[in-house]
């Protein structure tokens, strides 16, 4: 039977510890840093704070549908009915970056022919449609009214809505965010005083929300079927709009 080298036995078993030491060094000592460094005791609260306003900016979303056998008859009936539309609005000092294109879309319609023989219905193309749709940004509420009777006269016949926001809701956030915050604290405040423990330092805060509520006016079936007729202007009300601010906030507790 052969014996054993102690040296050699020492050895392995140095070498043993240092590969131990190794693993921990490079895998569990990085993992251990991974998690948030938090104190052990932490308490979280959240609020939310609001702004309410008057909304600048008006956005109307319109279209031209155009249908014909000919498609290239189809295309220019269109295409000058909304490049009158988009002159007007740029005559109403309409900003050009302000008025955007949201779609346009050339497309067969079908209709199916039923069969006296029982067989599966054919379907064919009876005519084509054109839908140019357009979105435009109003800034003078004053000329919200007549740029929507006018843009049916013109030969716009769909309508989907007119939404009111905030161009720049910044002011509003800072407003809201502030109003979050102390209510925040208050809250952490009074739970420590039912808990029976005392707050420390701010440890982390987030947040979101900040996006505007517009209040939406809708304009349904206007100028549906002919642009040719007299349209009445429609009473528009831009309502309010409300900003709104959620905060997360975690406080050491001692």
């Amino acid at each position: 039977m052969e014996n054993k080298n102690p040296v050699q036995g020492v050895l392995s078993l140095f070498l043993l510890v240092v590969t131990v030491l190794l693993i921990y060094s490079v895998f569990w000592g990085p993992l251990k840093q991974i998690g948030p460094d938090y104190p052990a005791r932490t308490v979280v609260v959240a609020a939310s704070g609001s702004t309410v306003t008057k909304p600048d900016v008006a956005a109307i979303s319109f279209a031209v549908v155009t249908e014909g056998t000919n498609t290239q008859q189809v295309v220019d009936d269109n295409n000058q009915k909304m490049n009158g539309i988009i002159s007007y609005l740029k005559e109403q000092n309409v900003d050009e970056a302000d008025i955007k294109t949201t779609g346009y879309n050339l497309s067969p319609v079908y209709t199916q022919r039923s069969s006296l023989t029982g067989a599966p219905f054919t379907p064919t193309i009876s005519r084509y449609s054109l839908h140019q749709s357009v979105q435009v940004k109003i800034r003078d509420f004053s000329k919200i009214s007549p740029i929507l009777s006018q843009l049916v006269t013109l030969g716009a016949n769909q309508m989907s809505n007119v939404s009111f926001t905030i161009d720049d809701p910044e002011q509003f956030m800072e407003e809201a965010r502030a109003e979050a915050l102390a209510k925040a604290r208050e809250k952490a405040e009074r739970m420590a005083r039912d808990g029976g423990f005392t707050l420390g330092k701010v440890v982390s805060v987030s947040e979101y929300g900040g996006s505007p509520y517009p209040m939406y006016d809708k304009v349904s079936a206007v100028g549906m079927g002919g642009a040719e007729m007299s349209v009445t202007p429609p009473t528009i009300e831009p309502g309010s709009s409300e900003v709104e601010v959620t905060v997360n906030m975690v406080f050491e507790i001692r």
